[in-house]
């Protein structure tokens, strides 16, 4: 029997095994690249989105203003309902992005009214950097098309939610926070909301002056893009698995004695 080395394999053979080599080896990296897709963690500090609302002594005894995320095939946006004695709000990462304020008429048509936003700098401990200060007084709703949130997993999305006192945010005497701001996340991919930080009530976060939160939610949308992604790893696994098996019976095969 000649030795192993000596031994002359066909060009068919050679040509199969390393097809079949990089086959394996392709799909046991792609499967090691979706596997380290789904289960990364992101490094990135969590976004700060500055929400407040402030305005004149009587709004103290006013309902909670209301501050509803918004997500669907329309886009995403913020929508914030105020008190009648609201006068500012204050919000960040506005940059680019289209705000309105509006109040509703006698035919509950929607009219637009101005609103100034010059930039005021806080510089607290939840929060160092430049907001908008929004002029809202008269209106009913401020509505501005933002995009909160970042992916914190890839099933998981999370935001930090920080309501700065009137004393921190506008050194304005004249001007007091609403006590509580209620937010809600409406997105319609989101589910599961988590809240640290603050109270939570029936799925919103309760914020009071100074508050600083991180809120997190799973995202429907990615947790059924993760359930395809596990099925083309393990298809992928044994698609390589299986090619791998065939390059070990060619290699014995050319071994064989002739």
């Amino acid at each position: 029997m000649r030795p192993l080395w000596q031994r002359r394999a066909s060009r068919r053979d050679l040509v199969f095994l390393v097809v079949w080599i990089l086959l394996a080896i392709a799909s046991f990296a792609l499967a090691a690249h979706y596997t380290t897709k789904i289960v990364a963690i992101s490094r990135k500090p969590t976004p700060v989105s500055v929400i407040g609302v402030y305005g004149t002594t009587t709004m103290r005894g006013e309902y909670v203003p209301e501050a509803d995320y918004v997500s669907n095939d329309a886009g995403q946006y913020l929508w914030i309902t105020l008190p009648s004695s609201a006068t500012k709000v204050l919000l960040s990462g506005t940059k680019g992005a289209k705000c309105v304020a509006e109040v509703s008429g006698t035919n509950q048509d929607w009219k637009s009214v101005p609103n100034a936003r010059p930039q005021v700098t806080l510089n607290t401990n939840g929060y160092h950097g430049s907001v908008d200060a929004f002029d809202v007084r008269g209106a009913d709703v401020l509505k501005c098309s933002l995009h909160l949130g970042s992916a914190e997993r890839f099933t998981t999305d999370a935001l930090r939610l920080y309501y700065p006192s009137s004393y921190h945010a506008l050194n304005d005497a004249n001007l007091f926070d609403a006590p509580k701001l209620r937010f809600v996340n409406d997105a319609s991919s989101a589910e599961h909301i988590q809240v640290v930080g603050a109270a939570a009530l029936g799925g919103a976060v309760q914020l009071e002056p100074g508050d600083d939160a991180i809120v997190r939610w799973d995202v429907t949308t990615q947790e059924s893009l993760r359930d395809l992604y596990l099925v083309i790893i393990g298809t992928l696994i044994a698609f390589g698995a299986a090619l791998t098996i065939e390059v070990f019976r060619k290699l014995i095969e050319i071994a064989l004695p002739d």
